[in-house]
This record gives C-alpha cells, sequence and structure tokens, in this order.
C-alpha cells in the first residue's frame, strides 16, 4: 500500500477518534458517574508527587482527611500518566479529558494495525470503526466517565497486534515486556479477564498458522519479566489486601446480572445500572448493529464450514476465536452463569457481569470485519459504505452527556474531602468503622483533659503535631494505620498503638512535658524490596532494548 493511502486511512482512523470523543471538547466538565472520583484522586496524586511520596500510595484529603491507600491497590498507570500532563501544562480535567482521547486513538489505530494482515485495509477499517464507535465504549465515556477501564480496554486490541506480530516473528520480544508492563497497571479487572484471553489468542494463533511453539513460551518469560517491571505496584497491593475491607466487593456481582434484552438494546440513560425496563438507568447494550455483525459472522461461519462454500482464510480462523469469545462473554454477563460465578472466587474480583458486554463489543468489531472480508470485491466498498452508516446512525444518540458542569475542585473550599471516592470506602482498614464528620485535625488527646495539640506540618507523607502534657497520655493522629507509617516523639521513634484504637489510627504514647510528635510514611523492607527488583528490572530491559 503506498504511503499516501496509509496516511489518508490514519487521518480518517484518526477522525473516527474525534466523533467519538467530540463531546469532551468543551471547557467544562459533565455529570458523571465516576468522572468526579477520578479527577479528585488526580489531585490528590499530584500533590503526593509534590510531596515526594514515590510510588505514591496513600491519598492524604479524601475520607475526611484520614489518609486512603487508594493508590496502594488501583491502576497507577493513568495517574502517572494524568500527572505527566499536568506537569506539562495541562489542568487536572484537560488532563483526565485527554487520557479519554488517548485511550479512543490507541483503540482505533491499534485494531486497524492489528486486522489489517488479516483482512485487508477495508475490513480491518470497518472493524476498528466498530470498536471506537460502540455503546459501550460511550458508557464508558459519557455516563461512568471510567477513564481507567477506558484505558484498560483500549489496550486488548494493542495486546492482540503485539503478541501476534511476535509470533509471526516481526517484532522484538523486548516490545512484549513493555507493553505487558504497561498493561498490567492499566485497569486492574481489564489485567484480570484480559490476560487470559491475550494468552488464548496466542495458543490459538500459534496452533492454527503452525507457528513456533516455543514463541508462546518465550511469552510467559516476557510476562515474568514485566511482572518484576511492575512488582512495587502488585506484591505489595497483594501483600496489604487482607488488611483492608476489599473483600467485601467480591459479592456485589449477584446484583449486576442485566437481561438479554439489556444486552442487545435498552433505551439509552444516565442513571445507575438496572434490570429490565427502569426509566433513565445506563444502557449496557451491546447494540443491535453489533449484535447482527455476531449473529451474521456466526451464521456464515457455520454455512461456510458446512457446504465448504471457500478455503479457511486466516481471517476466518481468526473468526472462529472470536466467535467463541461472543458466546463466552454473553454467558459471563447473563444470570445463567451465576453458578460459573457462585463457585469461582477469582472470577467474583470483576465484581460487575456487565463488564463483559466490553468483550463481546470486541468479538463484534473482529467478527464485522471478517463479514466485510467475505464480501466480493466488486461489492465491498458499497457494503462497507452501508454498514458504517448504519453504525454512525445507531450511536449518533450515545454521543452525547447528560449534563455539561464547571468543574469545583473541593480542596479549594475545605482541606478535606468526606467520600473516599470508592463505592464501599472498601480501602479501609478491617475493622475501622464508617465515620461520617470529620474528625479534630489537630488529633486527639486521651484523656483529653491531660493537655493540647496543634498540628503544624500536614503532607501526604509527613504529619507533625506539637503536643502539650500536663500529665502522661495518648496522643492520637486522626489518620488510619496503613504499613509504612512510624512515629517519633522528639525525634525517637516510638511504637504505634493502632491497635489499641477503635477506629485503627495512629496512636502513640507520650510523656509529660511538651513534644514535637511526627509521624512519617515510607516504605516497609517488603515494598522498598518489590521497588528494588522494578528499578532493577525495568533499567536491565531498557538496556536490552537501546
Amino acid at each position: 500500500m503506498k504511503t499516501i493511502y496509509k496516511v489518508g486511512i490514519i487521518a480518517v482512523l484518526v477522525a473516527v477518534s474525534l466523533f467519538a470523543c467530540s463531546k469532551l471538547f468543551s471547557p467544562y466538565f459533565y455529570t458523571s458517574q465516576d468522572g468526579p472520583g477520578h479527577l479528585i484522586r488526580m489531585i490528590e496524586f499530584h500533590e503526593a508527587v509534590d510531596d515526594g511520596q514515590l510510588p505514591v500510595r496513600i491519598a492524604k484529603r479524601i475520607n475526611f482527611g484520614l489518609g486512603y491507600p487508594f493508590f496502594s491497590f488501583n491502576y497507577p498507570l493513568l495517574y502517572y500518566v494524568g500527572d505527566s500532563f499536568q506537569r506539562l501544562g495541562l489542568s487536572t480535567l484537560d488532563s483526565f479529558k485527554a487520557l479519554l482521547i488517548g485511550a479512543a486513538f490507541i483503540s482505533s489505530l491499534s485494531m486497524y494495525a492489528w486486522l489489517f494482515p488479516f483482512a485487508g485495509w477495508l475490513a480491518a477499517f470497518v472493524g476498528s470503526a466498530f470498536w471506537v464507535i460502540a455503546p459501550y465504549k460511550f458508557l464508558n465515556m459519557y455516563v461512568r466517565g471510567n477513564v481507567a477501564e477506558s484505558l484498560g480496554l483500549a489496550m486488548i486490541p494493542l495486546g492482540l497486534l503485539v503478541i501476534d506480530r511476535f509470533l509471526h516473528n516481526k517484532l522484538r520480544g523486548i516490545v512484549v515486556v513493555f507493553y505487558f508492563g504497561l498493561f498490567l497497571l492499566s485497569h486492574n479487572i481489564t489485567v484480570l479477564v484480559g490476560l487470559p484471553l491475550l494468552f488464548f489468542y496466542g495458543a490459538w494463533v500459534t496452533q492454527t498458522f503452525k507457528l513456533e511453539r516455543k514463541r508462546l513460551w518465550h511469552l510467559i518469560g516476557f510476562l515474568i519479566s514485566a511482572l518484576s517491571m511492575t512488582a512495587f505496584f502488585w506484591y505489595p497491593a497483594l501483600l496489604e489486601a487482607p488488611l483492608t475491607k476489599l473483600a467485601e466487593l467480591r459479592s456485589d456481582y449477584v446484583s449486576y446480572f442485566p437481561t438479554l434484552r439489556d444486552i442487545i438494546y435498552s433505551p439509552w440513560g444516565f442513571g445507575s445500572f438496572a434490570k429490565d425496563l427502569v426509566p433513565g438507568k445506563m444502557s449496557v447494550q451491546l447494540g443491535l448493529v453489533h449484535t447482527a455483525m455476531i449473529g451474521a459472522a456466526i451464521f456464515l461461519l457455520l454455512v461456510g464450514r458446512w457446504k465448504k462454500l471457500h478455503a479457511v482464510s486466516p481471517m476466518e480462523k481468526l473468526a472462529v476465536f472470536f466467535g467463541l469469545l461472543a458466546v463466552v462473554s454473553a454467558f459471563l454477563a447473563l444470570d445463567i452463569s451465576r453458578p460459573v460465578w457462585d463457585a469461582l472466587p477469582i472470577l467474583q474480583y470483576v465484581q460487575i457481569p456487565w463488564r463483559f458486554v466490553g468483550y463481546l463489543t470486541l468479538a463484534s468489531s473482529v467478527l464485522a470485519a471478517y463479514v466485510i472480508a467475505l464480501v466480493p470485491k466488486s461489492m465491498k466498498f458499497i457494503v462497507s459504505a452501508l454498514l458504517l452508516g448504519l453504525l454512525f446512525y445507531a450511536n449518533r444518540n450515545h454521543v452525547r452527556v447528560n449534563q455539561h458542569i464547571p468543574f469545583e475542585n473541593p480542596f479549594e473550599k475545605s482541606e478535606i474531602y468526606g467520600p473516599s471516592t470508592t463505592s464501599k470506602d472498601e480501602h479501609m482498614p478491617l475493622g475501622a468503622p464508617h465515620i461520617y464528620e470529620a474528625p479534630n485535625p489537630d488529633g486527639d488527646i486521651f484523656p483529653a483533659t491531660a493537655g493540647t495539640s496543634q498540628r503544624g506540618v500536614w503532607q501526604s507523607n509527613v504529619h507533625k503535631f506539637t503536643v502539650s502534657l500536663s500529665a502522661d497520655a495518648a496522643f492520637r493522629d486522626n489518620t488510619s494505620y496503613f504499613p509504612g507509617w512510624t512515629a517519633y516523639v522528639d525525634n525517637q521513634r516510638v511504637p504505634i498503638r493502632y491497635q489499641d484504637d477503635a477506629f485503627g489510627r495512629l496512636l502513640v504514647s507520650v510523656p509529660k512535658g511538651e513534644h514535637v510528635v511526627s509521624f512519617r510514611f515510607g516504605e516497609p523492607r517488603y515494598r522498598m524490596t518489590a521497588n528494588i527488583v522494578s528499578v532493577v528490572a525495568t533499567i536491565f530491559a531498557l538496556f536490552v532494548f537501546v
């Protein structure tokens, strides 16, 4: 293909992505379910980096200023990239939108580049358009404002591209290592589902195209290398998760099974999820056009093999895999799969069964490319144009926001923010009760009559108080205990008695007199070890790459 044609196709793909993101090009924010939480956490992350907290693990001001370890457990890639955007001069809101727009670009370009060798430029273009102009994508972008899942899903076709090129000996393995590293940091739940999908795809491609099996084993080695590079995140998260209320989320899945009608088509709304016909609820639909592509592709696969209408093409081999993915995804999204969810604890961490509509969307996009690939050459352009016209028409009302609103930084009015920005405050310590009012920022003295205290320094990783006591007493910094906190009285380290506090906060014994009580957040040995492993592995990978 001539360079001018390649540039033209890329330009059209960019235009399609810009159309999908068109409602983001407003100076205002918009009402969404997860968007405000992401923005507030981006602000907190930026401040934590300014405080010198690297890697960032604690958000200082959310959850009533108790110190919330959100970043210890959740998808750090978007916050590090978002922070970089802010340091380049973008506002927090513009950084949030830039991440969504970037996810759309990654989606369209990587899907096209991956499908092109299998289906040709026109079918690959149709598949890419179906992946970008999709109800589930608009649900994440405009209804939920879920930039993390948008980024995670965007990296799935990029992974298919990278793995496919490596298995066909057209890409260096070190690129696969870096891809896995970024993917592991993108979105926890997407990684949980996406990694098995990518490896099943690799095995399928290796088997059906008779490729070298040793290269499939190399992928496992690359993943291990990527795990080493990202050990700073996942290793402490696994060790520390039992200390929090994260396990409470495992039971959420029972409330989020859609009906088949919900998936095929349901009225577009901006409310929370509900089954069946509920006015104003969010729509978790696949969409009529996407559904039709799955049906048409499966019919053509069955008829084509039954009547042997044509030789088995590379695209048909690909279509079989994604036809199976469509069936499995539909099954896991529906209530009929409830026994499977009940039996598999790891599946329960997906939390929301209708998330599998995202993988149905992926499958239908590939199958749309397969349908176009089968159309006779003389009719291919006309059929593609009609199909794309239907796609854009069916989704014309999904490219919209509920209401544009100005973004107000809550920390400009108050030094703390009450909500934790997560659904159930699930990163709070086990046994710590939920609170609904701000605690004393100057800390508490037990007994209260023993003296006074005043906070002097309050950074995400350093707190300092002046404490004056008429008798020996206990002093509590109203910050939830999390591994890494250490306490000092006049620069002499003292034990933290968080087990003795009803709220699981930073409690220390202080002798009579005037003292400086300080608390510092750092890295315990196991986290420091993980950090060192990540640094060494990344330096080694960069050395190999160069």
